[in-house]
């Protein structure tokens, strides 16, 4: 997939060596870059920082959250194409919830009604779990060979903890990762270390991935 990127940007690495900027329709990225950072100012830089998606209320700078479209624990991606800005209210209120399935609670008034959507949301929620299905766009999920995946090991970053046990946890319940690793056209690794070295551990010859078409990584 393309991810919607702004005619112009640049965000800042640890030095001058490190950057990633908008080129020709491309993010390239030079050096290595907080993947994670870079991913919210992208989605600021697109969406803006003061008015509400939700309810269209204009928050004060500072105060705007983003939120992701698509929950995290949906398998829902840290990129501009699932983030949009939010004010707490909302951004609380939503929770686990799919911005589709928000827009149908934030119509309903009374508190029984929302309780009951809230507990058939839930059950959707697992329902798709046991069929092993990402609730995202079809298009946004493939899967790839693991031995292709190109991985820049950091020392700092834990193999194991508390992160690896809930990934664990996850597959051991439903049969698959709870979401898609991160990649570019390359296979170049930019979120999913801990789901990579799981998925290694268990012997897992593919893995559903992310593909941004666009961004290029310059070593």
């Amino acid at each position: 997939m393309n991810i919607v990127l702004p005619e112009k940007f640049y965000f800042k690495g640890a030095s001058r060596e490190n950057f990633a900027r908008v080129e020709n329709g491309y993010l390239v990225i030079r050096g290595t870059v907080p993947f994670k950072k870079m991913m919210y100012d992208l989605a600021y830089k697109i969406s803006g920082t003061t008015k509400c998606f939700y309810c269209g209320k204009t928050i004060s700078k500072g105060k705007l959250t983003l939120d992701h479209m698509y929950p995290l624990d949906l398998g829902g991606p840290t990129i501009p194409d699932n983030m949009v800005p939010a004010c707490s209210k909302c951004n609380s209120e939503k929770s686990n919830m799919t911005c589709a399935q928000y827009k149908e609670f934030h119509l309903i008034r009374d508190h029984k009604e929302r309780r009951i959507l809230k507990r058939n949301v839930n059950e959707y929620h697992e329902t798709m779990r046991r069929k092993r299905i990402y609730e995202l766009p079809k298009n946004w999920v493939t899967d790839i060979a693991l031995s292709t995946v190109i991985v820049e090991l950091f020392f700092k970053e834990k193999f194991k903890g508390t992160k690896y046990n809930n990934i664990k946890r996850f597959y051991e319940n439903y049969g698959f990762l709870q979401k898609p690793i991160i990649v570019n056209k390359n296979h170049y690794l930019f979120n999913g270390f801990t789901e990579i070295v799981f998925a290694r551990e268990i012997g897992l010859q593919k893995v559903p991935a992310i593909v941004l078409d666009n961004v290029k990584v310059i070593l």
